[in-house]
């Protein structure tokens, strides 16, 4: 409704994801993972 409105709603920042963008989120969760333990959090 609020778009055929011509009103776009601002999206807030997902307190679960550290107001993160998705990709952003991903990188950093990756990164915090240590090199050994990698492989097997990937699968």
């Amino acid at each position: 409704e609020d778009v055929k409105a011509g009103k776009a709603s601002i999206l807030q920042p997902n307190v679960m994801m550290r107001g993160l963008s998705p990709s952003e989120y991903v990188l950093h969760t990756i990164s915090s993972v240590h090199s050994s333990d990698l492989v097997q959090t990937l699968l």
